[in-house]
């Protein structure tokens, strides 16, 4: 990070392409396990906008960290209002090879909560810790955070089409650091289209609102969902950052 521009100096990862492979099972209505395995791929900016320590810059396409995501519901009210916790796990399956993901264990525990009004309009939030190795890549350190998201859902029809908006703003704070790097927040907004009863697409995309690791310029996206018959807990969606570690 420039100190005086407060951008960045160096663009190790210039743009990255990421297909996230995810499922989940519901068991007896209150928990869930869920799995998501990122296949990226990602380059580096020119020659001269790489620090000397990548003079190559980085350039590769592979798997990423296995994240396994085992949630348990706590609390169903009659008003709409739903508890949870959720402790997603980190497997370090890319190797923490070319900023693909890490080379260690991480848990990142949460408190899940969810609101849902009549007529489908819902209310999302999420907080916990991401427990973490701390890492340091120039003047970048990244340790055990304070996590956070906030979701909400305006569903609505277009003529037969049944649609919703959707908006999520996550964001960490470092525990020890809280330079504008280790501070990564960003803003997504998208619309959802259901096909059929257990099918739907989603698409859009969002700014990156500060230069905290991992946020992007900007991020589109688009997602396929498949649901069987079966309670689902709902959370925030979340574009973890990339990787810090080395």
């Amino acid at each position: 990070m420039n100190s005086g521009t407060n951008g960045p100096v160096y663009a190790i990862v210039r743009d990255q392409y990421t297909i996230d492979l995810m499922g989940a099972l519901s068991l007896l209505g209150r928990f869930e396990l869920g799995m998501a395995l990122p296949i990226t791929s990602h380059h580096s900016a020119p020659s001269v906008s790489l620090p000397p320590r990548y003079p190559r810059g980085v350039h590769t396409t592979d798997v990423g960290d296995l994240r396994l995501v085992p949630k348990l519901q706590l609390l169903s009210t009659s008003v709409g209002l739903r508890l949870g916790v959720a402790v997603p796990l980190l497997l370090p399956t890319s190797g923490g090879k070319e900023f693909l993901g890490r080379d260690d264990i991480a848990v990142f525990p949460r408190l899940l909560g969810e609101w849902t009004q009549t007529g489908g309009v819902r209310v999302l939030t999420n907080v916990g810790v991401n427990f973490q190795p701390r890492k340091q890549l120039y003047n970048l350190n990244v340790g055990n955070e304070l996590a956070y998201g906030l979701g909400a859902e305006v569903p609505f029809q277009l003529g037969k089409h049944q649609l919703a908006a959707e908006a999520t703003l996550v964001g960490a704070i470092g525990l020890q650091e809280t330079d504008p790097e280790e501070c990564p927040l960003e803003l997504l907004a998208s619309l959802k289209h259901r096909l059929t009863n257990g099918f739907e697409v989603h698409l859009g995309g969002g700014p990156g609102i500060t230069h905290g690791y991992g946020t992007p310029s900007f991020r589109l996206f688009v997602g396929l969902l498949w649901t069987g018959n079966g309670a689902r807990f709902h959370r925030p969606r979340r574009a973890a950052p990339a990787p810090s570690s080395s």
